[in-house]
């Protein structure tokens, strides 16, 4: 492996439940130790409640404040905070603001960032994500592909409910 440098507009953006991701390194490029994805989350955006048990996750705000639910702890994230969550904890990510904020999105060991690709649309060029996107039909491709690399999939009849207080 040499070292390389990835560009600030490198990289495939993909659209994913409102919210626009662009994967910046993955397993291939980093022998698999880790993967970074970078960020634009709309207001309100952010997955439900969801776990990995195979990679630890790592949040880092650029722009915004990202409240972050891990286990029973609620985390308010700022621009240069970061949040760790390790593998086997049930979180979840919310943008609680009005304006769309930037964030970077870590996996150890990397893998995760096949979903990403899987689930998302590809971004079409200085266009923002079309509100439907965040819809039952995306939900189900989120459902049949996320099983490959979440062991716990997403309850989207009941979004809010914390599955580490059931």
């Amino acid at each position: 492996m040499q070292p390389f440098i990835i560009r600030d507009n490198e990289g495939v953006p993909l659209w994913l439940n409102n919210d626009t991701y662009t994967i910046k390194l993955d397993k291939e490029n980093t022998g698999g130790n880790i993967s970074i994805i970078q960020g634009f989350v709309g207001p309100g955006g952010g997955p439900i409640w969801h776990l990995h048990e195979d990679a630890d996750e790592i949040f880092y705000v650029l722009d915004g404040q990202l409240t972050v639910k891990a286990g029973e702890n609620i985390f308010q994230a700022n621009p240069g905070d970061f949040v760790y969550v390790p593998k086997g904890i049930y979180h979840q990510f919310r943008n609680n603001s009005i304006k769309p904020i930037k964030i970077l999105l870590m996996f150890s060991p990397a893998g995760f960032e096949g979903f990403f690709r899987e689930t998302g649309i590809v971004a079409k060029e200085g266009v923002t994500p079309p509100l439907h996107i965040h819809d039952a039909e995306a939900n189900r491709r989120a459902i049949k592909i996320g099983g490959k690399y979440l062991s716990f999939v997403p309850d989207f009849e009941n979004p809010d409910i914390n599955p580490n207080l059931k």
